[in-house]
């Protein structure tokens, strides 16, 4: 079939969906039905817009059949006060219980944040999830290495971290490092993709706050994300070739539960 299709038995003609496509790629006259302009198989970037604002269902796309996507569902949607509640109540996780996490609900939370926006819909992040407790002490092992080795080669940084006072605790046996979370995922991708750094962030954040829906926490774990090159721990992460760890999240069911909601400081804001 073609790159799209349209049903002219259903289609009404209201052009919504030339309106809509990102780049431009769908022809529209207000007497004609919506045609694919000459070039779409080389530019058409599978977003799905076209398919999903159509209001009859009259299109459809070779990648993305309207058959195979999920009707909106206006009752699911959330009010501005649910939406405010579930983003300002988001806190970083450091202590968690000792249940393991399900692998069936990492991959339920995996699968909500593949839908999180990636640059020209390039969809380029991947997933490492890791479990095994004696292979997380590994990890935990080389990024203290790591931390040491930091601290001595570059001191101007790791002094307004306070790298040396966290690096004692972690060596007394307080895990600072990964909070011996049951789970740890790592969003990597292509380094010479120049959209993946953001692309993974989000992603992230994404799973983040899903992971508040099923009852679990999370903490960003920045300092096993920036020691990914360091030999040693490079080595056991085995990410594919070329790839870099564009973010890690450390993930599991909270021991304590919050009260209250702590206070911010007021937003910076330049109107023009």
């Amino acid at each position: 079939m073609d790159m799209i299709r349209v049903d002219e038995k259903t289609c009404t003609r209201c052009g919504i969906c030339a309106a809509t496509c990102p780049l431009g790629l769908i022809e529209f006259e207000s007497d004609k039905f919506p045609s694919p302009v000459s070039f779409i198989e080389t530019s058409c970037i599978r977003c799905g817009q076209c398919v999903a604002v159509c209001p009859t269902g009259s299109l459809s796309h070779r990648v993305i059949p309207v058959e195979k996507c999920l009707p909106v569902r206006n009752e699911l949607q959330i009010t501005p006060e649910q939406c405010e509640y579930l983003l300002k109540t988001r806190r970083s996780i450091r202590v968690y219980q000792h249940d393991p996490v399900p692998r069936d609900l990492v991959t339920r939370l995996i699968n909500v944040a593949r839908y999180a926006p990636t640059g020209h819909n390039g969809q380029c992040v991947e997933w490492l999830v890791l479990g095994d407790r004696d292979e997380l002490n590994k990890i935990k092992a080389a990024v203290t290495e790591w931390t040491r080795w930091f601290i001595t080669k570059h001191p101007e940084i790791a002094g307004p971290l306070e790298m040396t006072k966290l690096l004692a605790r972690q060596e007394s046996g307080i895990d600072e490092l990964m909070h011996n979370a049951p789970v740890m995922i790592i969003a990597h991708a292509d380094a010479k993709d120049a959209t993946a750094p953001a692309a993974c962030t989000i992603a992230l954040t994404y799973l983040q706050l899903a992971a508040m829906s099923m009852g679990m926490g999370t903490c960003w774990a920045g300092f096993v994300q920036i020691s990914s090159g360091f030999p040693a721990v490079k080595e056991l992460l085995a990410l594919p070739q070329n790839h870099h760890n564009y973010g890690t999240m450390l993930l599991g069911y909270p021991k304590y539960q919050y009260h209250r909601i702590p206070t911010r400081k007021p937003a910076k804001i330049i109107w023009r």
